[in-house]
Order: C-alpha cells, then structure tokens, then sequence
C-alpha cells in the first residue's frame, strides 16, 4: 500500500480488519490506516468508505462503549 491507497481488497477482508480493529481497541480505530483507503472492493466494486461505514453501523453496540470525553492527540506534528 502506498500513501493510504490500497492494491486491492475484497469485501470480507475489508469488513474482518474493522472487526479486528474494533476488538483490539476502538478508541484508536481513527487512527488506522484503513480509514484512509481509497479504492473498490475487489469483488463487489463497493467504495471501501462504504463497507467500513457499513462494518461500523452493525457494530454499533463496540463503538457505544467509547466513553464521552476521550481526548484525541496528534501524534505527529504538522508540516506547513
């Protein structure tokens, strides 16, 4: 993968690494580079920000346990 575009995933994989991902810790979901990929899963043609917002929705009930007030830092700082 280079710069956040992806050679080529399939639907499930796509939907196992948001599960993987929401199991480990999904307070730091944002921070993964799968919210970057850009692209069509490679067998359905279905945009990638479609099934991991797909993936997100059924797992709703992960995502409801992320407690109000979790800060997010840069890790990086920003080049101008």
């Amino acid at each position: 993968m280079i710069d956040g575009i992806s050679d080529g995933y399939d639907d499930n994989t796509i939907r196992q690494q948001v599960r993987t991902l929401l199991k480990t810790n999904p307070h730091l979901f944002y921070t993964d580079k799968i919210v970057n990929y850009r692209g069509t899963t490679t067998d359905q043609g279905t945009p990638y920000s479609e099934v991991i917002a797909d993936e997100l929705i059924n797992n709703f009930q992960i995502l409801s346990t992320i407690e109000n007030g979790v800060s997010i830092r840069k890790t990086k700082s920003f080049r101008l």
